[in-house]
């Protein structure tokens, strides 16, 4: 019995050294798939958001250029900085949402007065402002698209270490999962044996035994063996 529960626990411990590497590595695929799809994520929201507030606000730009030969900016052209106004409004979360913010108060700003005056008069006050932010902008729409080409080269650089530690595992789990069916063959082995030996044992104290035993099939009522001692009785 204590054999058995040996080689029990051995082949316990053996599917255990195969569970675990597996669970972990499922563990570090998941957790880091997760990861890189929220830097994407969070990376292509900036992009798209400085992206759309750039190309909006040079439409206006366009708009305040018309207007000095019409003398006054068009709706269109203050609905283009309404716009670019909600999309820096738009990023409320991440490292540069604080930098999206100000430059929102800014468009912000200047929407307020194209609204009480949209006369060429009234532009000429707002040039360095309207200039200022135009820069402003470019400038934010060239970190954010750098930012997103790092992210986009970091997450293949970690796909591709990622792909070499599953293949690498995926080798070793497969010489440990060969090394573990030779190892429970021979427990197999193992386990017959002590059935065999435990077997034998028996047999040799139903047959020396004094007393009679007679073992009977409880379903079928039949006699199934006799000790030689039941025999002499």
């Amino acid at each position: 019995m204590k054999k058995v529960k040996t080689l029990r626990a051995g082949i316990f411990s053996e599917i255990i050294i195969v569970i675990l590497p597996l669970t972990a590595l499922l563990i570090f695929q998941t957790v880091n798939d997760i990861t890189v799809s929220d830097r994407v994520a969070s990376t292509y929201q900036l992009q798209t958001a400085s992206s759309a507030a750039r190309q909006k606000f040079k439409l206006f730009v366009n708009g305040v250029v018309d207007a000095v030969d019409t003398g006054r900016v068009s709706d269109d052209a203050i609905h283009h900085l309404q716009l670019a106004t909600e999309e820096l409004k738009s990023v409320k979360r991440g490292e540069n949402k604080t930098e999206f913010g100000a430059l929102a108060t800014k468009t912000g700003t200047l929407l307020s007065h194209m609204r009480k005056d949209r006369t060429f008069q009234g532009l000429l006050p707002l040039r360095e402002t309207i200039n200022d932010l135009d820069a402003e902008l470019t400038a934010l729409n060239v970190r954010n698209s750098e930012a997103s080409r790092a992210v986009i080269q970091s997450s293949i650089h970690s796909a591709q270490i990622r792909k070499k530690i599953v293949l690498t595992v995926l080798v070793v789990g497969l010489l440990i999962t060969v090394g573990l069916i030779t190892l429970l063959i021979r427990h197999i082995d193992q386990f017959e044996e002590a059935l065999r030996e435990s077997e034998e044992r028996m047999r040799i104290m139903f047959e020396s035994i004094n007393a009679g035993i007679v073992l009977i099939n409880s379903e079928t009522r039949t006699i199934e063996d006799v000790n030689p001692a039941a025999l002499c009785m």
